[in-house]
């Protein structure tokens, strides 16, 4: 089962990083007349480092799946995959948060 774990989390990453970068950024009003709103280009950067993480946990998970350590690698795909998701349901509201101080 490490096959399909190691392509589901290579995807995720690979996703993640092209629509952060395809995605066109319009130039945004200061941050003063938005209040509560988070600047577009701070998501974009959070999304890439993200994807990052995800392609390191991928060589990761490749190592340890190569030296034979099977269920292990298995255990890293699948909290690296909820991590991910926990870091983007975090990562969103704490950054509006932070553009508001």
């Amino acid at each position: 089962m490490l096959g399909p774990e190691l392509v589901l989390v290579l995807a995720l990453a690979v996703f993640t990083a092209a629509l952060a970068r395809t995605r066109p950024v319009t130039p945004s009003p200061p941050p003063r007349s938005r209040p509560g709103l988070v600047d577009p280009e701070t998501i974009r950067g959070l999304a890439l480092l993200g994807a990052g993480a995800l392609g390191v946990l991928t060589v990761a998970v490749l190592t340890v799946g190569i030296v034979g350590r099977t269920d292990l690698a298995e255990g890293l795909a699948v909290i690296g995959l909820f991590g991910y998701a926990a870091y983007l349901a975090l990562v969103v509201p704490l950054s509006g948060w932070l553009s508001r101080r």
